[in-house]
C-alpha cells in the first residue's frame, strides 16, 4: 500500500492534539479525521487516533490499520510532513 497524498491541518484547541491528517492510499482510498497527538513521554513523537462513531453507547471504529506495519508507515509519513511545515 502506498501513501499517495498527505495533508495536515492545525488546531490547538486541546493541550496534547496537535495535527488532524486526511490520507490518501494507492490513489483510490481516502482516510480522514485522523488525530495526531504529541506522545506523553515523547512529546517530539505522535500518535495516531483513527475516528470512531457513537452507538448504542459503544465507540465503533470508522476505519484502522490492521497491522502494526501499516500503522508505523502512516506515522512515519505523517511524521515526516509535519517536520516539513
Amino acid at each position: 500500500m502506498t501513501i499517495t497524498k498527505i495533508k495536515i491541518n492545525k488546531v490547538s484547541w486541546e493541550k496534547w492534539l496537535i495535527w488532524f491528517a486526511q490520507i490518501v492510499l494507492d490513489d483510490c482510498l481516502f482516510l480522514w479525521g485522523i488525530w495526531i497527538f504529541s506522545r506523553l513521554n515523547e512529546p517530539q513523537k505522535i500518535r495516531l487516533v483513527f475516528p470512531t462513531k457513537k452507538r448504542n453507547w459503544v465507540d465503533i471504529r470508522m476505519f484502522c490499520p490492521l497491522t502494526e506495519s501499516l500503522y508505523r508507515q502512516l506515522e512515519k509519513e505523517i511524521q515526516n510532513k509535519i517536520w516539513l511545515i
